[in-house]
């Protein structure tokens, strides 16, 4: 008998799965309040330069944290 073709929606499912599985281990999700309608200009800003506004904001707290840690005890976590 020959093996049957998973449908679009059934290869949809399985590929969600093993994203979100994925994002799930290598990943911790924040949540954030802004001012309105800064989402927009932050997503506009870091599309223009390259950056998904996640790695926007990353990269904004980690500059922050360099900046202004005078505590050598304080380990800054940098992604590569």
């Amino acid at each position: 008998m020959a093996k049957e073709r998973m449908s679009n929606e059934e290869a949809t499912k399985r590929r969600n799965k093993r994203t979100n599985e994925h994002k799930k281990k290598h990943y911790d999700r924040l949540g954030l309040l802004a001012p309105k309608g800064a989402k927009a200009v932050w997503v506009e800003y870091a599309n223009a330069n390259g950056l998904s506004l996640s790695q926007l904001v990353v990269k904004a707290v980690e500059a922050y944290m360099e900046e202004n840690s005078d505590n050598s005890e304080i380990n800054t976590y940098t992604i590569k």
